[in-house]
């Protein structure tokens, strides 16, 4: 886990075999340079493919998932599911709204306090 209310938190970052970004705050520059050579970074927050992300994919090991391409093969899918079940990739839950609740999980998470997924349970 990175943490982003620390403003020096790029100058502090480890090597990682995953980076997942569930929201835009670390720039593909920095989440790469800190990314093994045969890491995977994911970002699901719809953000645009960068030069830098194509060229990285095409001239490395390297793997890049983005929300627009998000992984459709089952092997992918397995992969992130091991990530989960072995600890190596920790899902953070910061609330959880019944179904009756959505508005008020939209607006907590339009106000950008969340520092993990909010749940609603259907």
């Amino acid at each position: 886990m990175i943490d982003y209310t620390d403003p020096n938190f790029t100058e502090k970052l480890e090597m990682y075999d995953v980076n997942f970004l569930a929201f835009d705050k670390c720039p593909f520059s920095t989440c790469n340079k800190s990314l093994n050579k045969n890491g995977v970074y994911i970002n699901v927050t719809t953000p645009i493919n960068s030069f830098e992300m194509i060229w990285t994919a095409l001239s490395t090991n390297k793997k890049i998932i983005m929300a627009h391409s998000w992984p459709d093969k089952s092997e992918d899918l397995v992969f992130l599911k091991n990530l989960v079940e072995t600890g190596v990739l920790k899902i953070i839950i910061d609330k959880t709204y019944a179904l009756e609740q959505i508005v008020e999980a939209h607006r907590y998470v339009d106000k950008r306090h969340n520092v993990g997924n909010v749940v609603v349970a259907v």
